[in-house]
């Protein structure tokens, strides 16, 4: 018998934080433990950060840019990207898990569902 797969959705937490400014927050969070979670962010811009780790978990971005950025590691889990910007973006040493693009954040849980429904 065949196994069924089926592709998990990102599970984002009930409340998420609004994030004032992206490149703010990440500043901060490479200042301090690395890691960024549970915010949502529009229309912000992550460019020109370099050599430490950030763990991003659980956040929910829209409309914005990830740009030329070196990190040592970086790491989106359980994330949203809705109509977000790439270009440009170094990707070495990246880990993206249970993510989904193009999405509203606002039907985060409805994503798996969804998905499975497109045969995703």
């Amino acid at each position: 018998m065949k196994e069924e797969w089926r592709l998990m959705g990102p599970s984002l937490p009930p409340q998420l934080t609004q994030g004032a400014s992206l490149a703010q927050a990440a500043a901060a969070a490479l200042d301090g433990d690395g890691d960024l979670e549970g915010m949502r962010f529009a229309d912000g811009e992550m460019d020109g950060l370099s050599g430490k780790t950030l763990d991003v978990r659980g956040c929910a971005f829209e409309r914005c840019r990830f740009g030329d950025n070196d990190f040592k590691r970086v790491s989106f889990v359980d994330c949203t990207f809705d109509k977000c910007e790439w270009s440009n973006a170094r990707l070495q040493n990246a880990a993206i898990q249970r993510a989904l693009s193009g999405l509203p954040h606002d039907r985060a849980g409805d994503h798996a569902g969804r998905a499975d429904e497109r045969g995703l």
